[in-house]
């Protein structure tokens, strides 16, 4: 069995990409770390197949909106 290996990277986004991050990974309970992640590989799946959305956006999606139903 092949052992995965991880490349670091680093990106300046703007402040206000950088605090809706957070508060997304709030209500996802996720880490900062755990969101970029998971963006990146949701992108490379959508590039690759646009017409299947990856399931862990769907389930972040219903979540980020259940959490702003209640607060409204």
């Amino acid at each position: 069995m092949s052992e995965t290996k991880y490349m670091a990277i680093s990106a300046r986004i703007p402040k206000d990409m950088h605090d809706e991050m957070l508060r997304v990974a709030e209500v996802l309970n996720m880490s900062s770390i755990q969101i970029i992640s998971a963006s990146i590989d949701s992108f490379l799946n959508l590039v690759k197949d646009q017409e299947n959305e990856p399931d862990d956006l769907k389930v972040a999606r219903f979540a980020y909106n259940l959490k702003n139903k209640k607060e409204q």
